[in-house]
């Protein structure tokens, strides 16, 4: 029942097929064909093989693998003036998957969004919004880049994130909002011979970013915590800073000249333990700062 006559254009697509070992099924609503575009319906893809398409992306990537299922909604418009505006709601997840290109290598155990993601952009293009809101989660990761090198058991991310730009000459504004939970953190700096790992961290950050060709600028506020954490020098095998318990409480920032942080609590610290030694040289049972202000123009005050 495709039509491209005005008022007779509905018609419906149901589609079950394979893509070499993966099966995709749709079942689509065409609203309206032509002038614009009108489609929405329901999508899955089960274990897509990303290597399949590897040869695509041989230039940029040199590794590409794992598998990819998705599932959910679509909606897909697009106006006879060529603006965009589309939707996805519903799961996707990269199963043993792996990246590497130029430089950087990714590999995880398990990747997956639950949630929505729009993107939006105006006919000339200028204006552009991209808009999540969901759960993103990776467990078994491993990041590799050439300063460093960064791997965890589990990292869940839980909230809204967005881009927008008003018009080509508007400064571009990113925005991020949610509940960031990581489990068994490291990172490597092989230059220097340091570890830094993190039995959990916590962080509730709601910040807003406006980027222009002329300044980079930030505000919002935050909270952090973190447990078993420590600095390590590898070389030395020596513990430099062990900290049991880290929090860091209700952080405002007006601009990246102009912040504040009510308090921080820092309890059981240890400095310079030596991989054999039973003690550090020296620890302190709880450290309190409060009350935490910079200004550009007042530099650093504490009370």
């Amino acid at each position: 029942e495709l039509s491209t006559r005005s008022g007779e254009q509905k018609a419906k697509l149901d589609m079950t097929a394979r893509l070499n070992k993966s099966d995709i099924k749709t079942l689509v609503t065409l609203t309206e064909l032509s002038p614009a575009l009108h489609v929405s319906g329901d999508i899955s893809v089960e274990k897509l093989n990303l290597q399949d398409f590897s040869g695509l992306t041989a230039e940029t990537l040199s590794q590409l693998a794992g598998s990819v299922d998705i599932a959910g909604d679509i909606s897909i418009n697009i106006s006879d003036d060529k603006a965009v505006d589309a939707r996805f709601a519903g799961k996707t997840k990269a199963s043993s998957h792996a990246i590497a290109g130029k430089g950087f290598t990714i590999e995880g155990t398990e990747a997956g969004w639950n949630g929505s993601i729009s993107f939006l952009s105006k006919a000339d293009g200028a204006q552009q919004n991209i808009d999540l809101d969901g759960e993103l989660a990776a467990t078994g990761y491993t990041v590799k880049l050439a300063a460093f090198e960064t791997a965890g058991t589990e990292v869940r991310w839980q909230g809204k994130a967005g881009y927008s730009q008003k018009a080509a000459t508007l400064p571009r504004n990113i925005t991020v909002a949610g509940e960031l939970n990581g489990q068994e953190l490291s990172l490597q700096l092989p230059k220097q011979n340091l570890s830094l790992k993190h039995n959990e961290i916590n962080l509730s950050p709601e910040l807003s970013i406006q980027i222009s060709n002329e300044k980079t600028d930030l505000s919002g506020t935050a909270s952090a915590r973190a447990t078993g954490t420590t600095i390590t020098d590898v070389a030395k095998e020596l513990t430099l800073v062990a900290i049991n318990d880290l929090a860091i409480n209700d952080i405002k920032a007006e601009s990246l000249e102009q912040a504040s942080i009510r308090a921080i609590t820092i309890n059981e610290t240890k400095f310079i333990q030596g991989k054999d030694s039973e003690k550090p040289s020296f620890s302190l049972l709880k450290t309190e700062l409060d009350s935490i202000a910079y200004a550009a123009a007042k530099g650093l005050e504490i009370k």
